[in-house]
């Protein structure tokens, strides 16, 4: 419903004749529900629709095997098709709908039963199975599962998902504000409430963000060079004056090889890293498996506070009585009063309720040290601020002045009493009085030198990065036979202060992504001195920096001009008192600067910045609600920082992995490409058939991709810098030692091909297994793409990549000796001697690498000339 997705009161009210109005339009009823029939049930769902979200249908094996059947290459000769297109649609499929697979593996723990009432009674049904007209009971904790409105509940607090609320709870009163929206939380509640569904799946206004498309990956970079490649093999195919016999088995490389055997080796690299990220890791993936490998470029992670970079595990650390600190237990046995004992065992437990981390916090500490049980209750009557005992307890909640008061009645003496709780600053304006640490009874007039003083004590807590709560009390006499929910001249009974601590090891995760060059950033709703203090002790913020512009409120960054945040927005390290927009501004900002942008969150408040980021990461366990799990790409189980920077380290590994295959793959066809068509030029004869080209696609890449797959991270820090948005995916350290290696490839054969005096059929067999054997030995030169080191380092514990190697070179020699056999083969048996040549060339390989890999490079990107020199090429095909 419109009006209730854009909260119009008056249009609900005059139009609609208020919520019974709604009712009676839907055909339910406020009290009872919707009839507890299957059949009207059923009927519902098909006019306002079901309580789900499309996903858009995932990519099967034949569905994504479709395009590949168009292309000429497989179009070849007789038996070769029928390898080629075996291999081209297999390669084509596996690596389209490996993706689409492992979406289908994602699986989120996470409550699926709601209560509703159906027919006056009550009953449990799946969130999906909630229909438009239903009556929904929610309790603390509960997460809405639709659009609705608010029917009745005593004043619950709901944490929202909207772009305009900071992520704190918003009260809920059904004559002010009854609207409620799916993907909002309960928060507080005496009771919980019940709802009125209108809107359910599609049509709930979060899916509105949900639809929002997603960000480009790799698998772009790819498919980019795939069209180049293909583009300009198509310009030259038609124009070049040679034979087409002698070039249809470079047309095949290129077309087939090329361009599939990048997307297959790609998603088995990716696929096969994710799988075991997942295994190594507590972690879910939701997207394609490129998410994995695009958060191994990220530059800025950004990431919320509360549940992530702390334990959401609130602790008191400091308790004031007066001026002085009594938090131990033995101090505060021995200074305070019985009198003030029992008043702030009496208000603990009568306001205070364990629905949130820092309630749960009090009470506990009240249990420990204040020796409290809760048969304080029993001894107390919970009021309504008008007097009506008959009627249930209730808290009073005021979200604008963050305090809640409770209006009691002792059964002992019949008197009424006050009990407030709330941030420290707006009950001490309450107060006109206070107790201190003596065991006296009479309290202590609270003047403003006095409450200066207190405002230190404070201020001192917040400092330290603690949440100050304030305890008042005071007792109510009757105005014209009415009580009050008093809220002036309280006596003060206490101070305490609660952190939510640092998870562990959350410094050294910090310096891990320092160390691989990516920025993070902290969202927090906390003010800036305690979040500068939790941006220290977690490591975000360093002693040596400079902390001018570092750490700002959201409402600063949002008061700045689009060029100011384009500038200052790399300095800014915490931002404080932030909103969800604020967050998202800061994700745009960074986008626009081409950065690459993963964001880490676990409530409502995180949905918009989670869809703007180039990944969105969620916690999945305790700390993360439905909704984030929802919209975000990957899932952490752990809820922990430390965990993303361990995913950062593994995707990085993962990128690097991707990356050593594009350049094994591309050495192999290029070299292979070079040889073809200057032999077919100068001796008119292609040393490599397509049976050999097939070959070499099928087991070396193939084998090729598992073995440079299952190189782990390592425990050394990273150290490089991130890879930013326009940077190509074949760095300029590729294309140096890519094509160094093509140039000794074509020397080796051409020399074979020109200088063996022999016959045609051995020296073509001493060509191709030379040549396949320096594509085995290339292997070794790609586990280190930039530095000189040692090739083999580590190579004991990758037990897969020497496993792999040993099967291809193994596979090659009973390739040979089955080939040779044949009468009409391309191939002969090669001896002792001629194997040891091929061995020789391949070993050489090793010390080319190594002067290779000594050449400097510069760092404007390569692929750009080589790109436009593509489209002028191509370009000029065209017009000819």
């Amino acid at each position: 419903m419109k009006v209730v997705k854009k909260k119009d009161l008056e249009r609900l009210n005059e139009e609609l004749r208020g919520i019974e109005g709604v009712a009676t339009a839907l055909g339910t009823h406020t009290s009872t529900g919707i009839p507890d029939d299957e059949k009207k049930i059923n009927q519902r769902r098909k006019i306002f629709g079901s309580n789900t979200y499309k996903k858009p249908r995932p990519k099967g094996f034949f569905r994504a095997v479709y395009r590949p059947l168009d292309e000429f290459a497989i179009l070849s000769d007789y038996v070769n098709v029928v390898a080629a297109v075996i291999l081209f649609v297999a390669a084509y499929g596996i690596g389209s709908c490996m993706p689409s697979s492992a979406r289908k593996s994602k699986a989120i723990i996470s409550g699926d039963e709601i209560e509703v009432l159906r027919g006056g009674e009550s009953k449990k049904v799946s969130k999906s199975e909630i229909v438009v007209g239903d009556v929904v009971c929610l309790k603390i904790g509960d997460e809405v599962p639709a659009d609705g409105l608010f029917l009745r509940g005593n004043n619950p607090q709901l944490e929202e998902r909207d772009s305009e609320i900071s992520g704190r709870a918003v009260q809920v009163v059904n004559e002010e504000n009854p609207f409620l929206f799916s993907g909002s939380q309960v928060v507080d509640g005496y009771g919980g409430c019940q709802m009125m569904v209108t809107s359910v799946g599609m049509k709930a206004k979060w899916c509105k963000m949900m639809r929002k498309p997603s960000c480009g990956s790799s698998d772009e970079k790819i498919d980019t060079v795939e069209d180049q490649v293909y583009n300009l093999t198509c310009s030259i195919r038609n124009k070049v004056g040679l034979p087409i016999a002698l070039l249809a088995t470079a047309f095949i490389t290129v077309v087939v090889v090329i361009p599939e055997s990048l997307r297959l080796g790609v998603a088995l690299t990716t696929f096969y890293s994710k799988k075991r990220l997942m295994a190594d890791m507590e972690m879910v993936s939701d997207t394609s498996v490129s998410r994995c490998e695009t958060m191994g470029s990220v530059t800025t992670i950004c990431t919320s506070k509360t549940g992530i970079l702390t334990m959401n595990r609130m602790e008191v650390k400091e308790f004031y009585l007066g001026e002085h600190s009594v938090l131990e237990k033995e101090a505060y046995l021995t200074n305070a009063s019985t009198h003030v004992k029992n008043l702030l065992k009496e208000g603990i437990a009568l306001n205070t309720s364990p629905s949130t981390p820092t309630d749960k916090a009090i009470l506990s500490w009240a249990v420990r040290v204040l020796d409290m049980d809760m048969e304080v209750k029993c001894r107390c009557l919970v009021l309504r601020p008008d007097h009506r005992d008959d009627e249930a307890a209730l808290n009073i909640n005021s979200q604008k002045k963050k305090r809640s008061g409770v209006l009691m009645k002792r059964e002992v003496d019949n008197t009424v009493h006050v009990h407030w709780k709330g941030e420290a600053e707006a009950i001490l304006e309450m107060c006109s009085s206070y107790y201190d640490n003596s065991i006296s009874r009479n309290p202590i007039d609270l003047d403003d030198e006095q409450k200066v003083k207190f405002r230190r004590i404070v201020q001192h807590m917040t400092e330290r990065s603690l949440q100050c709560i304030a305890f008042a009390h005071n007792q109510v006499e009757p105005v014209d036979g009415r009580h009050t929910l008093k809220e002036d001249g309280l006596v003060l009974l206490g101070l305490v202060g609660i952190k939510d601590p640092c998870r562990p090891k959350m410094k050294a995760a910090m310096k891990d992504c320092q160390n691989a060059g990516v920025d993070v950033k902290m969202f927090t709703s906390d003010n800036i001195s305690s979040a500068e203090d939790i941006a220290r002790e977690c490591g975000i913020l360093l002693d040596t920096d400079d902390q001018e512009g570092a750490v700002i409120t959201g409402e600063a960054f949002r008061n700045y001009s689009e060029d100011e945040r384009m500038e200052k927005v790399d300095k800014i390290q915490v931002m404080a008192n932030s909103s969800a927009n604020d967050k998202l501004l800061m994700v745009k900002t960074l986008k626009k600067k081409d950065g690459i942008v993963a964001v880490s969150g676990n409530n409502s408040n995180d949905v918009l910045a989670l869809l703007e980021a180039d990944v969105g990461i969620s916690m999945g366990n305790k700390a993360g609600t439905d909704v984030v799990k929802k919209v975000s790409n990957i899932v952490i189980l752990d809820d922990n920082f430390a965990s993303v920077a361990r995913l950062l380290k593994s995707s990085i590994c993962i990128y690097n992995n991707a990356q050593k295959f594009i350049q094994f793959q591309l050495t192999l066809n290029l070299a292979a490409l070079a040889i073809i068509f200057i032999s077919a030029a100068c001796a008119g004869e292609i040393p490599l058939d397509s049976t050999g080209v097939l070959w070499l696609n099928l087991i070396v890449n193939t084998l090729a991709s598992l073995a440079l797959a299952t190189e782990r991270p390592t425990e050394e820090p990273i150290k490089r810098q991130p890879v930013g948005r326009k940077e190509p995916l074949i760095s300029n350290i590729m294309l140096r030692n890519l094509l160094g290696q093509v140039v000794y490839q074509i020397v080796v054969v051409l020399t074979l091909l020109f200088k063996v005096k022999s016959v045609s059929k051995k020296r073509n067999t001493l060509i191709f297994s030379a040549f396949l054997l320096c594509q085995v030995f290339n292997e070794f030169n790609a586990r280190n793409l930039e530095s000189i080191e040692n090739v083999f380092k580590g190579i004991h514990r990758d037990i897969a990549f020497l496993v792999c190697t040993g099967i291809t070179i193994s596979a090659q020699v009973l390739f040979m000796q089955l080939y040779s056999h044949q009468e009409d083969g391309y191939f002969v048996m090669l001896n002792l001697w001629h194997w040891g040549i091929c061995f020789g060339f391949a070993i050489i390989s090793w010390p080319i690498d190594w002067i290779v890999k000594c050449i400097p490079v510069p760092k404007k990107p390569l692929v750009n000339y080589l790109s436009d020199t593509f489209k002028v090429v191509a370009q000029f095909g065209m017009k000819k």
